[in-house]
């Protein structure tokens, strides 16, 4: 039983996590005015946010 519960944590749990996460960071940084995402050195969110781990 361990071991499928470590497998649905590792396979579904974690990814969803994740993309949970660059979802709301999303959000986040697509609410900020271009000139405050140039200011923190971000030019593009949708490749920032592929990139980014939490």
């Amino acid at each position: 039983m361990g071991t499928i519960l470590e497998i649905l944590e590792s396979r579904v749990m974690a990814p969803l996590s994740l993309h949970l996460e660059r979802a709301r960071l999303r959000d986040e940084l697509a609410s900020l005015d271009h000139r405050e995402l140039k200011d923190i050195g971000i030019s593009n969110i949708d490749s920032f946010v592929a990139g980014w781990r939490p």
